[in-house]
Protein backbone atom coordinates (compact mmCIF):
# COMPACT_ATOMS: atom_id res chain seq x y z
CA UNK A 1 0.00 0.00 0.00
CA UNK A 2 2.56 2.33 1.20
CA UNK A 3 4.46 1.79 -2.38
CA UNK A 4 1.16 2.23 -4.56
CA UNK A 5 0.61 6.08 -2.48
CA UNK A 6 4.35 6.93 -3.62
CA UNK A 7 3.53 5.72 -7.07
CA UNK A 8 0.23 8.40 -7.20
CA UNK A 9 2.68 10.69 -5.33
CA UNK A 10 4.71 11.18 -7.89
CA UNK A 11 2.65 10.53 -11.09
CA UNK A 12 0.95 14.48 -8.66
CA UNK A 13 4.60 15.80 -9.18
CA UNK A 14 4.91 14.80 -12.40
CA UNK A 15 2.04 16.47 -14.61
CA UNK A 16 2.56 20.09 -13.31
CA UNK A 17 6.10 19.26 -14.87
CA UNK A 18 4.57 17.98 -17.87
CA UNK A 19 2.42 20.67 -18.93
CA UNK A 20 4.92 23.19 -18.54
CA UNK A 21 7.46 21.62 -20.50
CA UNK A 22 4.85 20.84 -23.32
CA UNK A 23 3.98 24.52 -23.28
CA UNK A 24 7.83 25.32 -23.52
CA UNK A 25 8.49 23.14 -26.26
CA UNK A 26 5.53 24.38 -27.93
CA UNK A 27 6.81 27.83 -27.46
CA UNK A 28 10.59 26.90 -28.86
CA UNK A 29 9.14 25.55 -31.79
CA UNK A 30 7.69 29.33 -33.01
CA UNK A 31 10.64 30.64 -31.67
CA UNK A 32 13.10 28.48 -33.62
CA UNK A 33 11.14 29.19 -37.27
CA UNK A 34 11.56 33.52 -35.97
CA UNK A 35 15.36 32.68 -35.05
CA UNK A 36 15.95 31.41 -38.61
CA UNK A 37 14.76 34.49 -40.61
CA UNK A 38 16.05 37.04 -38.24
CA UNK A 39 18.23 37.92 -35.04
CA UNK A 40 16.77 37.78 -31.75
CA UNK A 41 17.12 38.97 -28.13
CA UNK A 42 16.32 36.82 -25.50
CA UNK A 43 14.85 38.19 -21.74
CA UNK A 44 14.49 35.23 -19.21
CA UNK A 45 11.67 35.79 -16.73
CA UNK A 46 10.93 33.77 -13.37
CA UNK A 47 8.10 32.80 -12.15
CA UNK A 48 7.30 30.86 -9.05
CA UNK A 49 4.70 28.06 -9.07
CA UNK A 50 2.78 26.85 -5.87
CA UNK A 51 1.61 23.30 -5.09
CA UNK A 52 -0.54 22.58 -2.30
CA UNK A 53 0.15 18.76 -1.42
CA UNK A 54 -2.01 16.50 0.92
CA UNK A 55 -0.67 14.99 4.02
CA UNK A 56 1.30 11.96 2.75
CA UNK A 57 -0.54 9.60 5.37
CA UNK A 58 -4.17 10.42 2.72
CA UNK A 59 -4.88 7.50 0.90
CA UNK A 60 -7.34 9.75 -1.17
CA UNK A 61 -6.33 10.33 -4.64
CA UNK A 62 -8.75 13.72 -5.74
CA UNK A 63 -8.42 14.61 -9.57
CA UNK A 64 -6.70 17.66 -10.49
CA UNK A 65 -9.06 20.60 -11.40
CA UNK A 66 -8.89 21.86 -14.86
CA UNK A 67 -8.07 25.78 -14.41
CA UNK A 68 -7.85 28.43 -17.72
CA UNK A 69 -5.85 31.09 -17.63
CA UNK A 70 -5.73 34.72 -20.03
CA UNK A 71 -1.92 35.14 -19.43
CA UNK A 72 -0.05 32.22 -21.23
CA UNK A 73 3.46 33.09 -18.66
CA UNK A 74 1.06 32.09 -15.48
CA UNK A 75 0.56 28.20 -15.21
CA UNK A 76 -2.04 26.96 -13.10
CA UNK A 77 -1.73 25.77 -10.16
CA UNK A 78 -3.65 21.96 -9.75
CA UNK A 79 -5.04 21.27 -5.92
CA UNK A 80 -4.03 18.17 -4.85
CA UNK A 81 -5.46 17.84 -1.45
CA UNK A 82 -2.13 16.49 0.40
CA UNK A 83 -1.98 18.39 3.32
CA UNK A 84 1.07 20.21 2.86
CA UNK A 85 2.26 22.91 0.42
CA UNK A 86 4.86 22.89 -1.57
CA UNK A 87 6.35 25.60 -3.20
CA UNK A 88 8.88 25.16 -6.51
CA UNK A 89 10.34 27.23 -9.06
CA UNK A 90 9.84 27.18 -12.47
CA UNK A 91 11.78 29.12 -14.99
CA UNK A 92 9.56 30.33 -18.72
CA UNK A 93 11.51 31.76 -21.10
CA UNK A 94 9.98 34.96 -23.20
CA UNK A 95 11.62 36.23 -26.40
CA UNK A 96 11.15 39.52 -27.71
CA UNK A 97 11.64 38.84 -31.56
CA UNK A 98 13.32 41.66 -34.04
CA UNK A 99 13.04 40.78 -37.70
CA UNK A 100 14.87 42.77 -40.37
CA UNK A 101 14.20 42.18 -43.44
CA UNK A 102 16.73 40.36 -45.57
CA UNK A 103 17.15 42.18 -48.90
CA UNK A 104 16.03 45.78 -49.49
CA UNK A 105 14.84 46.67 -52.70
CA UNK A 106 15.17 50.02 -54.30
CA UNK A 107 12.47 50.84 -56.02
CA UNK A 108 13.45 53.44 -59.01
CA UNK A 109 10.41 56.22 -59.98
CA UNK A 110 11.18 57.40 -63.41
CA UNK A 111 9.19 60.66 -64.64
CA UNK A 112 8.54 60.76 -67.77
CA UNK A 113 7.66 64.30 -69.97
CA UNK A 114 6.08 63.84 -73.09
CA UNK A 115 5.02 66.45 -75.50
CA UNK A 116 2.59 66.19 -77.75
CA UNK A 117 2.17 68.30 -81.06
CA UNK A 118 -1.13 68.53 -82.90
CA UNK A 119 -1.51 70.02 -86.18
CA UNK A 120 -4.43 70.72 -87.18
CA UNK A 121 -5.41 71.82 -90.95
CA UNK A 122 -8.46 73.75 -92.31
CA UNK A 123 -9.41 73.86 -95.15
CA UNK A 124 -11.89 76.61 -96.38
CA UNK A 125 -13.95 76.51 -99.55
CA UNK A 126 -14.08 78.98 -101.10
CA UNK A 127 -17.84 80.41 -103.20
CA UNK A 128 -17.48 82.91 -105.71
CA UNK A 129 -20.57 84.34 -106.38
CA UNK A 130 -21.38 84.66 -109.91
CA UNK A 131 -21.85 87.90 -111.21
CA UNK A 132 -23.21 89.01 -114.68
CA UNK A 133 -22.29 92.19 -116.04
CA UNK A 134 -24.17 94.09 -118.74
CA UNK A 135 -22.82 95.39 -121.80
CA UNK A 136 -21.64 99.09 -121.19
CA UNK A 137 -21.18 98.60 -117.37
CA UNK A 138 -17.82 99.42 -116.49
CA UNK A 139 -17.96 99.07 -112.80
CA UNK A 140 -18.86 96.30 -111.08
CA UNK A 141 -19.31 94.44 -107.68
CA UNK A 142 -18.31 90.89 -107.18
CA UNK A 143 -18.54 89.27 -103.27
CA UNK A 144 -16.65 86.04 -102.48
CA UNK A 145 -16.94 84.20 -99.24
CA UNK A 146 -15.37 81.04 -97.65
CA UNK A 147 -16.45 78.35 -95.09
CA UNK A 148 -14.66 80.11 -92.28
CA UNK A 149 -17.47 82.97 -92.86
CA UNK A 150 -15.04 85.37 -94.11
CA UNK A 151 -16.73 87.58 -97.11
CA UNK A 152 -14.32 89.78 -99.42
CA UNK A 153 -15.63 92.17 -102.07
CA UNK A 154 -14.23 93.65 -104.99
CA UNK A 155 -14.52 95.97 -107.91
CA UNK A 156 -14.11 94.56 -110.65
CA UNK A 157 -13.16 96.87 -113.83
CA UNK A 158 -14.60 95.21 -117.21
CA UNK A 159 -12.97 96.37 -120.20
CA UNK A 160 -14.99 98.20 -123.60
CA UNK A 161 -13.13 98.15 -126.48
CA UNK A 162 -13.02 101.91 -128.09
CA UNK A 163 -14.24 102.32 -132.11
CA UNK A 164 -13.01 106.27 -132.05
CA UNK A 165 -11.18 108.80 -130.87
CA UNK A 166 -11.31 112.88 -130.95
CA UNK A 167 -8.82 114.81 -130.10
CA UNK A 168 -10.05 119.08 -128.16
CA UNK A 169 -8.26 121.23 -129.57
CA UNK A 170 -7.66 120.35 -133.24
CA UNK A 171 -5.42 123.68 -133.09
CA UNK A 172 -3.41 125.62 -129.80
CA UNK A 173 -1.36 128.25 -129.48
CA UNK A 174 1.65 128.25 -126.72
CA UNK A 175 4.57 130.03 -125.73
CA UNK A 176 8.01 128.71 -125.55
CA UNK A 177 8.02 127.38 -122.16
CA UNK A 178 3.96 127.60 -121.69
CA UNK A 179 2.10 124.48 -121.38
CA UNK A 180 -1.63 123.09 -122.45
CA UNK A 181 -3.57 120.19 -122.01
CA UNK A 182 -5.61 118.56 -124.55
CA UNK A 183 -8.55 116.71 -123.97
CA UNK A 184 -9.91 113.38 -125.80
CA UNK A 185 -13.41 111.55 -126.15
CA UNK A 186 -13.56 108.06 -126.90
CA UNK A 187 -16.34 106.22 -129.13
CA UNK A 188 -18.27 104.90 -126.86
CA UNK A 189 -18.37 107.42 -124.25
CA UNK A 190 -17.53 104.53 -121.72
CA UNK A 191 -14.81 102.63 -123.65
CA UNK A 192 -12.04 101.75 -121.55
CA UNK A 193 -9.21 101.38 -124.11
CA UNK A 194 -5.88 103.41 -123.23
CA UNK A 195 -4.63 105.60 -125.58
CA UNK A 196 -1.33 107.39 -126.24
CA UNK A 197 0.17 110.61 -127.36
CA UNK A 198 2.83 111.62 -129.50
CA UNK A 199 4.55 114.19 -130.97
CA UNK A 200 5.89 114.91 -135.08
CA UNK A 201 8.68 117.09 -133.51
CA UNK A 202 9.48 117.43 -129.98
CA UNK A 203 12.04 119.96 -130.12
CA UNK A 204 9.28 122.34 -130.69
CA UNK A 205 6.37 120.92 -128.65
CA UNK A 206 6.43 118.24 -126.45
CA UNK A 207 3.76 116.09 -125.03
CA UNK A 208 3.21 113.94 -122.52
CA UNK A 209 2.34 110.24 -123.92
CA UNK A 210 -0.17 109.71 -120.89
CA UNK A 211 -1.46 112.49 -120.16
CA UNK A 212 -1.74 114.75 -123.09
CA UNK A 213 0.14 117.60 -121.59
CA UNK A 214 1.72 119.84 -124.53
CA UNK A 215 4.76 121.67 -124.01
CA UNK A 216 6.52 124.59 -126.00
CA UNK A 217 10.19 124.52 -126.94
CA UNK A 218 10.88 126.78 -129.54
CA UNK A 219 9.05 128.96 -131.76
CA UNK A 220 7.57 126.72 -134.51
CA UNK A 221 4.85 124.04 -135.99
CA UNK A 222 4.22 120.75 -134.55
CA UNK A 223 1.22 118.25 -134.63
CA UNK A 224 0.51 116.17 -131.50
CA UNK A 225 -0.99 112.77 -132.44
CA UNK A 226 -3.57 111.06 -129.71
CA UNK A 227 -4.13 107.41 -131.25
CA UNK A 228 -4.59 103.58 -129.80
CA UNK A 229 -5.04 100.51 -131.65
CA UNK A 230 -8.21 98.49 -132.48
CA UNK A 231 -9.23 95.75 -130.38
CA UNK A 232 -8.42 93.12 -133.16
CA UNK A 233 -4.90 94.38 -133.14
CA UNK A 234 -5.47 95.71 -137.23
CA UNK A 235 -6.05 99.02 -137.37
CA UNK A 236 -4.74 102.19 -135.64
CA UNK A 237 -7.46 104.75 -134.76
CA UNK A 238 -5.99 108.24 -134.61
CA UNK A 239 -6.45 112.15 -134.48
CA UNK A 240 -4.55 114.90 -133.92
CA UNK A 241 -4.25 118.76 -133.17
CA UNK A 242 -1.69 121.27 -134.52
CA UNK A 243 0.39 123.39 -132.41
CA UNK A 244 1.54 126.82 -132.98
CA UNK A 245 4.42 127.72 -130.67
CA UNK A 246 4.46 131.20 -130.84
CA UNK A 247 7.91 133.08 -131.43
CA UNK A 248 9.74 135.15 -127.84
CA UNK A 249 9.53 138.75 -128.15
CA UNK A 250 11.53 141.33 -127.57
CA UNK A 251 10.81 143.22 -124.48
CA UNK A 252 14.02 145.94 -124.46
CA UNK A 253 16.74 147.16 -127.19
CA UNK A 254 20.00 148.96 -126.25
CA UNK A 255 22.21 150.65 -128.81
CA UNK A 256 25.61 150.78 -128.30
CA UNK A 257 28.84 152.84 -130.50
CA UNK A 258 32.06 153.27 -130.17
CA UNK A 259 31.22 157.29 -130.43
CA UNK A 260 28.13 159.67 -130.70
CA UNK A 261 29.97 162.11 -132.95
CA UNK A 262 31.34 162.28 -136.30
CA UNK A 263 32.94 164.32 -138.95
CA UNK A 264 31.61 165.26 -142.27
CA UNK A 265 32.11 162.24 -144.25
CA UNK A 266 33.00 159.68 -141.97
CA UNK A 267 31.46 156.42 -140.73
CA UNK A 268 30.10 154.55 -138.03
CA UNK A 269 28.83 151.66 -136.58
CA UNK A 270 25.79 151.32 -134.03
CA UNK A 271 24.87 147.77 -132.50
CA UNK A 272 21.98 146.69 -131.09
CA UNK A 273 21.53 143.89 -128.32
CA UNK A 274 17.65 143.02 -127.47
CA UNK A 275 16.05 141.44 -124.13
CA UNK A 276 15.31 138.85 -123.42
CA UNK A 277 18.54 136.98 -124.55
CA UNK A 278 16.26 133.83 -125.88
CA UNK A 279 14.27 135.97 -128.58
CA UNK A 280 13.04 134.37 -131.21
CA UNK A 281 13.80 136.72 -133.62
CA UNK A 282 16.86 138.99 -132.21
CA UNK A 283 16.98 141.55 -135.38
CA UNK A 284 16.48 144.96 -135.53
CA UNK A 285 15.77 147.68 -138.15
CA UNK A 286 17.73 150.80 -138.38
CA UNK A 287 16.43 154.21 -139.60
CA UNK A 288 17.43 157.88 -139.20
CA UNK A 289 13.88 159.62 -138.08
CA UNK A 290 15.62 162.54 -138.07
CA UNK A 291 17.99 165.08 -140.23
CA UNK A 292 18.18 162.51 -142.31
CA UNK A 293 19.58 164.87 -144.56
CA UNK A 294 22.66 164.91 -142.74
CA UNK A 295 23.74 161.59 -142.81
CA UNK A 296 22.62 157.90 -144.44
CA UNK A 297 22.44 154.39 -142.38
CA UNK A 298 21.87 151.16 -143.40
CA UNK A 299 18.86 149.36 -142.01
CA UNK A 300 19.80 146.06 -141.50
CA UNK A 301 24.24 146.85 -140.34
CA UNK A 302 23.49 150.42 -138.78
CA UNK A 303 26.62 151.67 -140.28
CA UNK A 304 25.96 155.36 -141.00
CA UNK A 305 27.57 157.87 -143.16
CA UNK A 306 27.83 161.70 -142.11
CA UNK A 307 26.96 164.13 -144.98
CA UNK A 308 29.03 166.96 -145.79
CA UNK A 309 27.97 169.80 -143.64
CA UNK A 310 29.24 169.86 -140.16
CA UNK A 311 27.72 170.97 -136.77
CA UNK A 312 24.34 169.02 -137.23
CA UNK A 313 22.87 166.41 -135.23
CA UNK A 314 20.24 163.63 -136.33
CA UNK A 315 17.92 160.39 -134.66
CA UNK A 316 18.54 157.21 -135.02
CA UNK A 317 15.79 154.50 -134.16
CA UNK A 318 16.23 150.39 -134.03
CA UNK A 319 13.06 148.49 -134.35
CA UNK A 320 12.74 145.02 -133.47
CA UNK A 321 11.97 142.61 -136.24
CA UNK A 322 9.83 140.61 -133.89
CA UNK A 323 6.88 142.79 -135.00
CA UNK A 324 6.77 143.40 -130.72
CA UNK A 325 6.79 147.16 -131.88
CA UNK A 326 10.09 147.65 -128.84
CA UNK A 327 12.24 150.64 -130.79
CA UNK A 328 14.97 152.12 -129.35
CA UNK A 329 16.91 155.46 -130.54
CA UNK A 330 19.76 157.44 -130.13
CA UNK A 331 21.21 161.14 -131.55
CA UNK A 332 24.12 161.37 -133.20
CA UNK A 333 26.25 164.55 -133.92
CA UNK A 334 28.26 166.07 -136.83
CA UNK A 335 31.32 167.89 -135.80
CA UNK A 336 33.36 170.05 -137.69
CA UNK A 337 36.82 168.03 -138.08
Amino acid sequence: MKQQHSFRRGVALALPVLMVAALVACGDSEEADATERSRSTQTTQTTEFVFDLQDESSTEWEEPTETEWEDPTVLPVPSTNYGTTTTRRVTTTKRTTTTKPKSTAKVTTTKAKTTTKATTTTKATTTTAKTTIPDGVTNATTTTRTTAGTTTTAKVTVAVPATGIKISPKSLTVDVGATAQLSVTLAPTNATTAYHFASSDATVASVNASTGLVKGIKYGTATIKVFFVSADGATVIEDSCTVNVAPVKVTKIDITASKNTMTPGSTLQLNATVTPTNATEKGVTWKITEGEEYATINATTGLITAGPAADRVFTVTATAKDGSGVTRTTSVKIVVA
